[in-house]
This record gives C-alpha cells, sequence and structure tokens, in this order.
C-alpha cells in the first residue's frame, strides 16, 4: 500500500491495536516511488502487489488508426484516419520499471477485447477476468444474438497466458457474468458470480431468469465452485468474497435483514464449510465491506463507526473476536478504509485528508499509528535549496501491501491520475519534505473525491429475462 504529505497527526487518533500480533516491525522512514506505466494509454490501475515485487492491474491500449471490417483505415470528415484505442482495457504485470500486457479473449472485430487482474500470490498467478462472447438463441424463434460476458480468468505472469475458470452454474446451461477477485499461494479463488436460483417460477409455472450474486469459492485440485449464501436465506440477498488467505479462510460481505432494513455485514468462511457462514461483530450493527486478510486471520475494510455518520476502516481479529477502529488522517473529514493487510500486520488504504475539496490520501498502519503515506517520500526539489513547493506526487490509495513491505495505489502524478509502487528505504533514511501546506478545512489539493474508488466491484442486482 502508499502513503505520503507531511501531516501532524492528534495523538487522540493514534489507537492502539490489542488485537495486532506482538511481531512489531519498524516502519520505513520513507520510500523509492516509481510510476507504474501504462499499455498505452490511460486510465492505469494497480491494485495488487506479491513478495516478489510483481504488481498487477488494468490498463488501456495504445491509440491505433480505427479500422473497418475489411481492414481500411476509418478517415474523419477532413480526412485523416481516426484514432482509437487498441483495446479497451487488458490486464497487466509490473515488475522492475517493465508493463507487460497479460493478454485477454480475442472475440474477433467487433467483440470487446478486455480483462483485469486484481490480486497476484507468491506464484505469479494473478486473478481476475476477461471479457468472452457467447451466443444465445431466442427462444420465440430460434434466432442467434451474442452476449458479452465477465469470465474468471487466471494469468500467468510467468508465462503470459491464462486459463478461465469453470461456469458458476455447472448445471445450467448458460453462462453468466463471473469475476475472480483474490487467491492464495494454493491458487484457491475467490470472487463472486452471478446466479440463477433454482426453483425459481412465475405463477404460471414458467421459469423466471432472475440472477443474483453469489460469492464463490475456487478449488483447483478438484476444478470446482462452492457458492457462499447469504446470512439471510431471502431473494434478492446478495453476496461476494473479497480475499483468502493460505489458511483458506475467505472474507467477504452478505446482505441480512435487519427487521425491515437490508444490511450489508463483514463475514468469513473456511473453504472445508462454505456453507458455514461467520458474521463479523463490528462498532455498530451496520454496513461493513471487508477488503483483505492475512495468514493470522485478521481482516481489513470499512465499517460504520459507533456513532453511524461515516465510514472508517476497522481491523478484526477472527481468534479474539475483537474489532478495532484504527482512525482517521484528519478529524475534521472523518473517513477511512483499508484495502490491504500483509503478515507483518501493516494496514494500508485511504483516509480523507481535506473536506474541501474533497480528498483523500493513503496511508499505512502499523503497531497502533496512521502515518500519511505523502509524508514518507521525497519532495521532489532541489536537495541543496529550502524545502519549498509543492510535492510532484500526491498518493490518494494505497491498494495493497506485500509482506516486504512493497506498496501500491493511485496518485495523481503532474496533473494525471497513475498507478505508483514505493518501495521501503533502509531504516534511518528520511524522505525530503516540502513546505507543509495542509489546512484543516480547505487549500488547492487536487479533488479527486471518489475517484480512485474506480469500479472496482458493482454491488447492484441485475435482472435478466431472457
Amino acid at each position: 500500500m502508499s502513503k505520503h504529505k507531511k501531516l501532524v497527526l492528534i495523538s487522540s487518533l493514534l489507537l492502539s491495536v490489542s488485537s495486532l500480533s506482538s511481531y512489531q516491525l519498524m516502519a520505513a522512514d520513507s520510500y523509492d516511488i516509481v510510476e507504474i506505466g501504462n499499455l498505452g494509454s490511460y486510465p492505469s490501475y494497480v491494485y495488487g502487489v506479491n513478495d516478489n515485487g510483481v504488481a498487477v492491474g488494468h490498463s488501456a491500449g495504445p491509440i491505433v488508426d480505427k479500422l473497418d471490417a475489411d481492414g481500411n483505415v476509418v478517415l474523419d470528415s477532413d480526412g485523416n484516419p481516426l484514432k482509437v484505442k487498441d483495446f479497451g482495457s487488458h490486464a497487466f504485470s509490473f515488475q522492475n520499471g517493465v508493463t507487460t500486457d497479460l493478454g485477454a479473449v480475442d472475440n474477433g472485430f467487433i467483440g470487446p477485447d478486455e480483462s483485469e487482474a486484481y490480486a497476484i500470490n507468491n506464484n505469479g498467478v494473478a486473478a481476475g477476468y476477461t471479457i468472452k462472447q457467447f451466443s444465445r438463441v431466442k427462444p420465440d424463434d430460434g434466432s442467434t444474438f451474442n452476449v458479452n460476458l465477465k469470465q474468471a480468468a487466471l494469468f500467468d505472469t510467468n508465462t503470459l497466458t491464462f486459463t478461465l475458470l469453470p461456469n458458476i452454474d455447472p448445471l445450467q446451461d448458460k453462462e453468466r457474468d463471473i469475476r475472480a477477485l483474490s487467491l492464495n499461494d494454493n491458487n484457491v479463488v475467490v470472487g463472486y458470480g452471478f446466479h440463477d436460483l433454482p426453483n425459481d417460477t412465475n405463477e404460471d409455472g414458467s421459469e423466471n431468469t432472475t440472477v443474483y450474486e453469489r460469492g464463490f469459492i475456487y478449488n483447483p485440485t478438484t476444478n470446482t465452485i462452492d457458492l457462499v449464501q447469504p446470512l439471510t436465506t431471502a431473494d434478492q440477498m446478495l453476496t461476494s468474497l473479497r480475499d483468502i488467505n493460505n489458511n483458506g479462510i475467505a472474507t467477504g460481505w452478505s446482505h441480512k435483514m435487519d427487521g425491515k432494513q437490508k444490511l450489508i455485514s463483514a463475514i468469513y468462511v473456511d473453504i472445508t464449510t462454505p456453507d458455514v457462514v461467520n458474521e463479523l461483530t463490528l462498532f455498530t450493527n451496520s454496513h461493513a465491506y471487508p477488503w483483505a486478510i492475512n495468514d493470522s486471520g485478521k481482516i481489513v475494510g470499512k465499517a460504520v463507526d459507533a456513532s453511524k455518520k461515516y465510514f472508517t476502516a476497522f481491523v478484526y481479529d477472527i481468534n479474539t473476536q475483537e474489532a478495532t477502529d484504527i482512525g482517521v488522517l484528519n478529524p475534521i473529514s472523518p473517513s477511512s478504509e483499508a484495502f490491504d493487510i500483509n503478515n507483518k500486520d501493516q494496514i494500508v488504504g485511504l483516509s480523507s485528508y481535506r473536506s474541501y475539496p474533497a480528498t483523500q490520501h493513503a496511508f499505512i498502519y502499523e503497531n497502533g499509528v496512521m502515518t500519511d503515506l505523502n509524508d514518507l517520500i521525497d519532495c521532489k526539489v532541489d536537495p541543496t535549496l529550502p524545502a519549498t513547493g509543492s510535492p510532484d506526487w500526491e498518493l490518494h490509495a494505497a491498494y495493497g501491501i506485500s509482506d516486504t513491505g512493497i506498496i501500491v495505489g493511485i496518485g495523481v502524478l503532474d496533473g494525471l491520475v497513475k498507478p505508483f509502487m514505493l518501495t521501503p528505504r533502509d531504516v534511518g533514511v528520511k524522505p525530503i519534505l516540502c513546505q507543509n501546506d495542509k489546512e484543516e478545512s480547505g487549500g488547492g489539493s487536487f479533488p479527486v473525491s471518489l475517484l480512485i474508488l474506480l469500479t472496482m466491484f458493482p454491488l447492484a442486482r441485475r435482472n435478466y429475462t431472457k
């Protein structure tokens, strides 16, 4: 994950986490930062990194001449070649300054060319999806039409090949959208897909094709998928799994009914008993979104705080069943979210930094202290001169952290949203800091609001009637 900018932290926000392990890792005093490239154009995003320093994400393709179905260059009204992106988005890996295309299903000239990668394990295998085109038959007249569906995929960054996971509904004759979101070092995969509920019929007895999200666990040994059912057994209840550790414990969220109110609750399941869904007890009986789990069973994410006013980052220990609100960077704009935790209990994410214009900063949290990652990178000014001016980078969100302390995320460089990688320096090496221009509720920071939350994982139910 990532952090940046000079910030004075209020001691009351530096909450201790008694449930964290006794292993105390000294934080890096500074980081080297590199821009993660793209596959030809922006946008480019990064989400995960492994212990070998291989990061994964997705990027738009190079700008090329637009061609028609016969291979001829399409011209604009002035007779100039029309320019388009060669592909909308491809999964990529990044290592040692090199960005590599991980490919996508080739659906031909008129089909989409798209893939994304969200996480990578220490074997160099990444989890994500690629779009594949399928043919459907209209029941009324027997004619065919095409549908484009997201298919869960595993990308091998060593061989530059990818494989598709099996259908989420193997007993049904229709493929559905399915995304792989994470995997462990045993290549056990979790994610979510759209599932047509069995025995779902209309009043006249005909089949009612209503599709809901279901979290899944893919076992590579048996090449099978188990679905995770919601906490409340009822229509319109959804589940999704977001991460899995090397001990086979997966975390995610589930809908549940609390009286007449539908809530999103944090859960975890053991892959050996996927039908047993365990709910996390957090600060309030309200919405919670877990994002990651480490091997010792600590889960991080965001949950509504005790006042039921904000989402704040949390860490939850499934062994002690203790939950801790890990605080925020700026109490004037008190919201935060944790995206990842490594096996040394270092947590990364984002926290509100300014309330106006709405701006988030990337943070790292360890040993009870949340630190702005912008404070730990060089300001990019002449070190022989006084540290005045603004830094080139402003780090807005940290999405992944490896056990070796490498952090990846999203920031702004030269006015553009770009992915970055932070590598910890030797202890004692201090960053070159710019003048601190922090204000309590305003200033000239780049307003990204929820830009960095992307379109990562949609929650909405989809209904299909075919």
